[in-house]
């Protein structure tokens, strides 16, 4: 018999160069990890309405759910979980800790020293993806990854690459 896996949606909230982090309560999960604010996704519900309700019902945010960061599967023993992950444009309210016990607005170096509740450290190792220096680098790396070039220009870039790796 296969356990059903797990969804959960996740918001990476960011002012300037500084993410949001918060340790759910001990009864909701572990309570010496940190992770970004998450909830599950109920019956087939758009990841991204989810994430509004979410960060609406645990924060007291209203959002503008953005781009897509990454789905992250793992297995916490014997649960597998899938965590689609998104970035968070904006948000307005009074934050409110409903269901978090501490929160955090942590730069990226400090996300890497404190202790990330299973998927979330996948989504940091995401976020330290090298040579981006900001959430705006981030995004536009992000962007370029789904640019779809023409068949001509990737012929062309490959003879570049061939005629460097003759000399």
């Amino acid at each position: 018999m296969s356990i059903e896996t797990e969804r959960v949606v996740a918001g990476i909230l960011a002012i300037e160069n500084m993410y949001f982090v918060a340790k759910p309560i001990p009864a909701e999960l572990d309570g010496n990890l940190w992770a970004f604010p998450a909830g599950e996704l109920v019956g087939d519900e758009d990841p991204r309405l989810a994430l509004a309700r979410v960060l609406k019902s645990k924060l007291n945010l209203s959002a503008v759910v953005g781009k897509r960061l990454g789905i992250f599967k793992i297995n916490v023993g014997n649960q597998p979980i899938e965590l689609d992950c998104y970035f968070v444009d904006s948000f307005t309210g009074e934050l409110t800790l409903s269901t978090y016990c501490a929160c955090s607005w942590l730069i990226k170096e400090s996300l890497c020293v404190v202790d990330l509740a299973p998927p979330h450290d996948l989504v940091l190792q995401a976020l330290l993806i090298s040579g981006t220096s900001s959430l705006t680098h981030l995004r536009d790396n992000l962007a370029a990854a789904a640019l779809k070039l023409p068949n001509e220009a990737l012929n062309e870039l490959d003879g570049i690459a061939a005629s460097h790796l003759a000399h």
